[in-house]
């Protein structure tokens, strides 16, 4: 046993040897989105002017994206999340190189996620999963030799905004990473800004996951949903709006007291539940609940932040 672990003797040996334990299978290559001008600057304190100065200069991957498209025509046919697949960032010269192997397999990109309420960088980035070869900001506005004056217009003018879909993708790609409530507040950010054309048809469309947790604690559809409906009318109201505001439907009163019963039972429960493991503490447990629960109970504007480490 070491630190209470079994290691067996091919093991000990790898060690032994120094072998390689683990590697990589992926690269995941993180591709910036932001406006013209308005990417980020890092300096030290002291070196503020200089490296603002420098900074104007400066390519970041997604403006490289724009210069490799000048020179390089094979670049043009890939979008910008495609071209880490076939081109190998040189931090260096902050450039694109061609790799002299291609690797889709290898190599995965991720493009940040934007909030919709940063419309006119979200609406770029939309532009970016859409538009192959742009060599500039203003190509990315321009639609048929039009240059347009927003991200906004040219999405429209290419037929992207034209329905719900690029908020319904903004909610699937969320819910994949977002808790619940994060999702129920994203639904409720774009209901307030983003002019969605069917509101009821974007909650249905995501409602098994804003819904999750209601159902998870509640094991009962109706329930849930009522739950679920009755959350994000209560974000809404803190607007000044009501769900009927959007088309989307009440909540059954019936279900919501219903809920607020269960509560009491689901708390009692938890209480029982933490008495009976309060006994079962070691001692060791016992000083880090102790110490816990005294930082709750202080009243003064002091540090508790508390890290805990268990492993096994």
């Amino acid at each position: 046993f070491i630190n209470a672990r079994y290691v067996s003797p091919p093991e000990a040996v790898w060690r032994l040897f120094s072998y390689e334990l683990h590697k990589p299978s992926h690269r995941v290559i993180r591709l910036p989105v932001h406006l013209e001008d308005y990417h980020t600057v890092y300096f030290a304190p002291g070196q503020e002017l200089e490296r603002v100065q420098n900074a104007a200069l400066a390519r970041t991957r997604l403006t490289a994206f724009f210069s490799l498209n000048e020179t390089d025509p094979e670049a043009r046919q890939y979008l910008y999340h495609e071209i880490p697949m076939h081109y190998t960032w040189v931090e260096r010269d902050r450039r694109w190189n061609r790799r002299r192997r291609v690797m889709p397999n290898e190599t995965l990109s991720r493009m940040y996620a934007v909030n919709p309420l940063d419309r006119e960088r979200f609406l770029l980035r939309l532009l970016l999963l859409h538009r192959r070869g742009p060599q500039s900001f203003r190509d990315m506005r321009t639609v048929d030799g039009i240059v347009y004056p927003t991200y906004a217009a040219a999405a429209v003018a290419l037929g992207l905004l034209e329905d719900d879909q690029a908020l319904l993708a903004c909610m699937t790609e969320s819910a994949a990473v977002d808790t619940p409530a994060q999702l129920r507040y994203l639904l409720v950010t774009i209901l307030l800004y983003c002019e969605a054309a069917d509101p009821l048809a974007l909650y249905m469309a995501s409602e098994e996951d804003l819904r999750q947790d209601f159902f998870h604690r509640l094991r009962d559809e109706d329930r849930a949903r009522a739950a679920c409906l009755d959350a994000i009318g209560r974000l809404l109201q803190g607007h000044g709006k009501t769900l009927a505001d959007y088309g989307l439907p009440n909540p059954d009163v019936a279900l919501l007291e219903e809920d607020a019963g269960g509560d009491v039972y689901a708390f009692v429960d938890a209480v029982v539940r933490w008495t009976l493991q309060l006994d079962n503490l070691n001692d060791e447990q016992r000083a880090v609940y102790d110490r816990v629960m005294a930082a709750v109970d202080d009243n003064r504007d002091v540090p508790k932040l508390f890290y805990v480490d268990g492993p096994g």
